[in-house]
């Protein structure tokens, strides 16, 4: 993940109010290494979670709203889809043109 991160950082359109949203992130790691990197308004969704950092809830039909992230972060999730362009369509919707 740090690979998909690192680089969120030095993108010129985003800053530290960017809303990031971050696919299947497991545990806080990678939410804590976007804080770490200068970004304050993370959510993290995945199917299960002990942490109040991460909301449950499934990749292919959201409860967000359309065009509300800056940017979205999905590592290692496209393989666990049974339906990956549902998937891709989803995050399209979910991110700013």
């Amino acid at each position: 993940m740090d690979k998909l991160i690192k680089p969120l950082s030095v993108l010129e359109n985003l800053n530290c109010d960017s809303r990031i949203l971050v696919i299947g992130p497991r545990n806080e790691e990678d939410i804590f290494n976007l804080m770490g990197n200068g970004f304050n308004n993370i959510i993290g969704l995945d199917l299960i979670s002990y942490s109040p950092y991460i909301q449950i809830g499934d990749m292919h039909n959201t409860n967000f709203m359309n065009d509300i992230f800056d940017a979205i972060i999905c590592g290692c999730t496209l393989s666990y889809s049974d339906n990956p362009i549902k998937f891709a369509n989803e995050m399209t919707l979910l991110s700013f043109e």
